[in-house]
């Protein structure tokens, strides 16, 4: 069956019709392209001619012209345009000419490094060039030969930070001829994760200059995004060519926003989770190619275990066709997934946004996203995973029944039709450079002159280091006392650096990590981890070992942590005045307890019950928005109402922010009180739910009047009267959306929309 002959069998049942808000047709486009230059180098010529290509898309010829010229260029394009053209004909070209020369492909994920390895090693043949990966998976034995002999080396951010850079002396012959640094999937790198890259390239680039060698030309490719020279120059500390004009083809696609029945008075919604799962199991059991993405990876465990239900009913025989795809994995699990997935062996994966990234999974033709993944950008990256050529292909955006997805189901251009966000990092993150600069000062002992290179916190951070006693100074240096490196305690994709390790109780096995900062919420006691489909219970968790025991059982439930959370404000950095108030932007410090777990039904995903916890906080310091507002009059029916609708304030403010700058709405927090402890008045508070903060908060203040009117948006955009799970109600309520009054909270929407004046935003105050 084709992509197309589905959607009209869809149609054609009343049931499942009654589901599909939008269909929108996004049309073919043509190509656009140059000749192939003229300067290439014979050998790299031939290569790429062998591969059947005559011509160059426009993009890829202005990529070439701007790395001949020396230039450091960011490449802006869809999801397979041909970016991995953009690099390779410089870095080849580059390597053919110059004995020695050598280059450094950096991709976030082991899989997508593996992937492209493959089609690299299509264009080597005749060039001489040699190519390896290099990551935790390859054997020990092999490593030496790869470091002497490998060309182009291909690695991800992790394996730089705890292999390459500590052990630069082994590295020596492929530093100094380092010439070409390719950065793919750019657009990954924000937050933590990007603030972390920054500083490692910065790592990176410090180790060239000492061995005498200029710092190797950059060339990046990035999914679209608003901001990709800013973002390119925060990570490479310099600026960037960007190239944005498209000159690749593409098939027709058809885009589908679903949204599962109502199913009672209250506006709840059949669980997207189920809506989702029977997409993908009725797609496979039709012949189609498909991708189903989840946000998280418990629900990407719960697809694949209710879409094989579906399966085992409708194709048992298809069963074993279906497989998830995740972060945690071992190695040996996924490259048996990555094998079988490229080789055409299943007809559908379940993926985290592990998947999300340019690995040609060969050529699906339909994608289901199962829930906002955080921003429009990882929307168009993850539909575009379906389609590749010109085929027709179909995207199914499957909405949950909560605030910001049912306003993009109210309003869908404001997915079809967003600009794209903005992507956000924080190299001067304290909490991040304390981190790294003591792996930088490790691997060489850091000059007075070269502090600045790490941003303008660097030399207050490093003092404050030293007084604690993990750096010593002398002489005008700074030098790391450790005998081993710091580089292996700290992990990268978090603030913390530290992981636990969830294990099977039975096998001793390593089932998976987990970040040190979502540990009491995702492994404690009592809690389910499914892995690969498979059902545990947490039995134990141990703080001191960073270690949780898991035992496999079947369960009919899974489980959702709560937290409880109080701010205290550290330093105000600016602020604007309101009519009812004052919105402020500054450092704040998080406390936050997980008080217990609530339980939710397989399949119906009902409501079961709630168990308390007894765990130690969690205290951090980040960046905030704070809304405090003029309080009501003494009579109490006023003030109840105001608190109720202060709440709903919060829940809309929370709501609109991640679509506001473009972030996980995990990213964020939230909280309000009706009489903050600092000031007694009513509080509305907004943070970077990460340590040191990334500037979430700091562009939401920023862009104050839009993000009030987005917020307004949403919750009038609904027609409910009282509030409902389309408008103000949200899982993550930590009062269980109890005492919510939308008309008060509209109310106060209306009147903070009044201020478009005060003071104005200055950073350096």
């Amino acid at each position: 069956m084709t992509v197309t002959e589905f959607l009209e069998m869809l149609r054609s049942e009343p049931s499942v019709a009654s589901c599909i808000q939008h269909c929108v047709q996004i049309p073919a486009r043509k190509a656009r392209t140059l000749p192939i230059p003229d300067s290439l180098a014979e050998p790299v010529r031939k290569a790429i001619e062998r591969q059947g290509i005559e011509q160059l898309y426009s993009h890829q010829r202005r990529a070439w012209d701007l790395a001949s010229e020396g230039r450091d260029v960011v490449v802006v394009t869809g999801t397979a345009s041909g970016k991995t053209l953009c690099y390779n004909l410089p870095v080849l070209d580059r390597l053919v000419r110059e004995q020695g020369a050598r280059a450094l492909y950096l991709f976030p994920t082991k899989a997508l490094a593996q992937d492209q390895l493959g089609k690299l090693h299509a264009m080597l043949h005749s060039t001489g060039v040699r190519a390896a990966t290099y990551d935790g998976d390859t054997p020990k034995e092999q490593r030496s030969t790869i470091r002497s002999n490998a060309g182009i080396i291909l690695t991800n951010p992790d394996m730089l930070h705890i292999g390459i850079l500590p052990n630069y002396q082994v590295w020596l012959k492929f530093l100094r001829g380092l010439r070409f640094v390719v950065l793919d999937e750019m657009h990954v790198y924000r937050g933590i994760f990007g603030s972390h890259v920054a500083n490692i390239l910065r790592r990176l680039f410090r180790l060239c200059v000492s061995l005498g060698v200029p710092s190797p030309q950059v060339v990046a490719c990035s999914a679209t995004i608003g901001n990709p020279g800013e973002l390119a120059e925060a990570l490479l500390g310099r600026e960037c060519e960007v190239i944005a004009e498209d000159g690749s083809p593409t098939g027709p696609k058809s885009f589908v926003i679903w949204n599962p029945q109502v199913i009672g008075s209250s506006g709840e919604r059949r669980s997207p989770n189920l809506d989702a799962a029977r997409l993908i199991a009725y797609l496979v059991e039709h012949g189609i190619r498909s991708i189903g993405f989840a946000r998280a990876r418990v629900t990407t465990e719960l697809l694949l275990r209710y879409a094989r239900s579906h399966l085992a009913e409708d194709a048992p025989k298809l069963v074993g066709m279906l497989e998830s795809y995740r972060g945690g994995y071992t190695a040996e699990e996924r490259r048996d997934i990555e094998r079988r997935l490229f080789g055409g062996e299943l007809l559908g994966v379940v993926a985290t946004n592990a998947l999300e990234l340019g690995i040609d999974v060969g050529g699906l033709d339909a994608a289901v996203i199962n829930g906002y993944p955080g921003s429009v950008s990882s929307v168009w990256q993850q539909a575009g995973r379906a389609g590749r050529g010109t085929e027709p292909s179909a995207v199914f955006f499957v909405a949950h029944n909560d605030p910001l997805e049912q306003h993009l189901v109210r309003e869908p251009s404001a997915l079809l039709d967003a600009r794209h966000e903005q992507a956000n990092i924080n190299p001067g993150n304290r909490y991040v450079l304390e981190h790294q600069l003591r792996c930088a000062v490790f691997e060489r002992p850091m000059d007075e002159s070269e502090v600045a290179m790490f941003g303008p916190n660097a030399k207050a951070v490093l003092n404050g280091l030293v007084e604690n006693g993990s750096l010593e100074y002398r002489a005008g240096r700074y030098f790391c006392p450790d005998l081993h490196t710091p580089a292996a305690d700290v992990d990268i994709r978090s603030a913390s650096g530290a992981v636990y390790e969830i294990v099977d109780a039975d096998t001793y096995r390593r089932l998976g990590t987990v970040e040190e900062n979502r540990a009491f919420q995702v492994a404690h006691e009592g809690a389910t981890y499914l892995h690969r489909g498979e059902q545990y219970l947490i039995e134990s968790l141990d703080i001191e070992t960073r270690t949780a025991m898991a035992k496999r059982t079947e369960l009919s439930y899974y489980t959702e942590a709560r937290t409880e959370t109080v701010i205290d404000f550290l330093v105000k950095v600016a602020e604007r005045k309101m009519p009812q108030g004052v919105a402020a932007f500054g450092s704040v410090r998080v406390t936050q307890v997980v008080t217990g777990y609530s339980m939710r039904a397989l399949l119906t995903e009902h409501f079961l019950g709630f168990e308390p916890l007894d765990l130690p906080e969690r205290s951090y310091e980040t960046l905030a928005v704070w809304l405090t507002l003029r309080p009501p009059g003494d009579d109490e029916k006023e003030r109840i109402q105001f608190g109720m609708g202060l709440h709903a304030l919060e829940h809309t403010l929370a709501t609109a922010l991640p679509v506001l700058v473009g972030c996980d709405p995990g990213d964020t927090g939230s909280t309000w009180t009706m009489g903050h402890h600092s000031s007694g008045l009513p509080t509305v508070i907004l943070f970077d739910d990460v340590p040191g903060g990334v500037g979430i908060c700091e562009t939401g203040f920023r862009r104050l009047p839009q993000w009030l009117d987005l917020a307004l948006r949403v919750v009038e955009g609904c027609p409910c009267w009282d509030g409902c799970p389309a408008c103000l109600l949200t899982p993550w309520c930590g009062n269980r959306n109890a005492d919510l009054d939308k008309r008060a909270g509209i109310a106060l929407l209306e009147s903070l929309q009044l201020s478009r004046s005060g003071a104005s935003y200055n950073p350096s105050r």
